[in-house]
């Protein structure tokens, strides 16, 4: 989907055709497949958009006069912001202090839109204010372990004089994560790169992904550093410190801690008549199967699977009890 901030009509054009997906006819006529889908978008696809302002910039010129004569009127003026100005002495000349004396206009100055001096009773200018374009940063990375991340170099939010260049934003990951991208308004082809170098020629809003770093059995890095682990993550995931029988990275995905023998995954049950409630500790972001057979020597019949976490734990009503003997077995993964 679009990221807030996008100006990209190519990007536009393309998720516009993504939307209208559920529309295209698969016989007939196909009046939406060829109107939508044989669009072509002339023009660059990489061209940008500037989005009108929501209300007019209105700006105050204020003018002075020795001798009242001038238009606009002297006083405090308001103009639209970029409107086409004529301002003019209507008095001159002017008598004097007495006979054979004139007061005649020499000239102006002004100050901000208005150039600073001219000759002449006129002058025409267009009236503007200095525009600015903004950079907002954000990130966006694990929630769990990833620590105070550095999200850009120091000083780089704020307001920049439009076209401003130079502009230096770097993407630094705490420990045990990575950058990944940026999302946003980062200039085409360097999306992948951890430092820019921006123009300000528009506002930007930018973010910056993380990931944590992960081995090859998907544990985090942080994860293991966490239990004293700040190197050789490969070998320290497969090791079952505590000898529960269940390595680190099995212990990982239970959500069981691998240096305590007695955190494991353990099933409680309740039976009234003929129905019987299994429980579990349950952690985020996992999802679980119940299992169940007659007896523990024999194959175990799979009940239901995909059952998101409910932490801090999931329940498995079993409705149908007859049996003398049952036995459950609850599986874990990170996946449904």
């Amino acid at each position: 989907m679009l990221v807030p901030g996008d100006t990209n009509i190519g990007i536009a054009n393309q998720f516009a055709k993504h939307d209208l997906l559920g529309h295209v006819e698969t016989s007939g006529i196909m009046t939406y497949r060829w109107c939508y889908y044989e669009i072509t978008l002339f023009g660059d696809p990489h061209a940008a958009w500037i989005m009108p302002s929501e209300e007019p910039v209105y700006l105050q010129l204020i003018v002075t006069s020795e001798q009242e004569g001038a238009l606009p009127p002297p006083g405090t003026n308001v103009f639209a912001h970029g409107s086409s100005i004529t301002c003019q002495v209507t008095r001159s000349p002017l008598a004097g202090v007495g006979e054979g004396w004139q007061y005649v206009c020499a000239g102006w100055s002004g100050t901000g839109s208005v150039p600073a001096l001219g000759v002449g009773t006129q002058v025409t200018f267009a009236i503007t204010k200095r525009l600015r374009s903004h950079l907002a940063l954000d990130d966006a990375g694990p929630a769990r372990g990833g620590g105070q991340r550095q999200r850009c170099g120091d000083g780089c939010r704020g307001w920049y004089d439009l076209g401003a260049t130079g502009v230096v934003v770097d993407a630094e990951p705490s420990r045990y994560h990575h950058f990944v991208r940026w999302f946003g308004n980062a200039p085409d082809g360097e999306e992948l790169n951890p430092s820019l170098q921006l123009i300000m020629d528009w506002p930007r809003n930018l973010t910056a992904e993380f990931a944590a770093n992960l081995t090859s059995r998907g544990t985090p890095e942080w994860w293991l550093a966490d239990f004293g682990w700040t190197n050789e993550f490969e070998t320290a995931c497969e090791r079952d410190i505590d000898s529960d029988g269940m390595a680190a990275w099995q212990e990982y995905i239970a959500g069981t801690c691998p240096t305590d023998l007695t955190s494991a995954l353990r099933i409680s049950l309740m039976r009234t008549g003929t129905v019987c409630v299994v429980e579990w500790p349950s952690v985020s972001n996992r999802f679980y199967s119940v299992y169940q057979t007659p007896h523990p020597t024999e194959s175990f019949t799979r009940m239901t699977n995909g059952l998101p976490a409910r932490p801090p734990s999931n329940t498995f009503v079993d409705n149908d009890v007859n049996a003398a003997m049952k036995f459950y077995r609850v599986m874990v993964g990170d996946t449904p």
